[in-house]
């Protein structure tokens, strides 16, 4: 009888941050916690501006945010962007991050770019589709939009970029900042 044959490895970017990096499920892919922070904005020109203001993002300039995350299996992830709440669910499926809009499902990729207490994880956007009647109907790659998370550790806090732009990669929305953990003052938010 021969052995079993070992399982595939991944490849050496691809890896999960410890569990007691952070309290949640979906977030460990992330190294998220609940948090604060005082974040820049920006937006693209024409229709992609008009969908950003329709995605709830704030116009250009330093906006005061704040992150909570309501765990367990699905996480419910409640963004303040300035006045106003963002609202999605996230899980990990299968070793994918898989994140819930309104109707809209995007399926991430996850990479850890440097190990170690600072490192740096990048998220990039893999899938799309709509939930309709309890599933997903997948809609064209070619439409996908290009999402870009990156996330790396400074001082006690989290420092975090992200990217959204269309399938040509023109930039409807974009954020930048520090998250500092929630519970500790920053003077950022003055």
């Amino acid at each position: 009888m021969t052995a079993p044959a070992p399982p595939p490895m991944a490849p050496p970017t691809v890896a999960k941050p410890a569990a007691d990096e952070v309290r949640t499920t979906a977030g460990r892919s992330l190294a998220i916690a609940p948090g604060f922070g005082r974040f820049t904005f920006e937006r693209g020109r024409g229709w992609r501006r008009l969908l950003a203001t329709a995605l709830g993002f704030p116009g250009p300039g330093s906006v005061p945010v704040g992150l909570d995350i309501a765990p367990g299996p699905v996480e419910v992830w409640t963004r303040r962007i300035g006045g106003r709440r963002v609202r999605t669910r996230l899980e990990l499926v299968d070793d994918r991050l898989v994140e819930t809009i309104g109707p809209v499902v995007i399926e991430f990729a996850t990479t850890l770019d440097v190990p170690g207490p600072d490192r740096s994880v990048g998220v990039t956007a893999r899938r799309w589709g709509l939930r309709v009647a309890g599933r997903t109907v997948p809609l064209p790659p070619s439409y996908r939009p290009r999402i870009s998370i990156d996330t790396c550790r400074q001082g006690s806090g989290l420092r975090v970029y992200v990217r959204i732009a269309d399938h040509r990669g023109r930039l409807i929305a974009g954020y930048r900042g520090l998250l500092h953990p929630a519970g500790r003052p920053s003077e950022d938010l003055r």
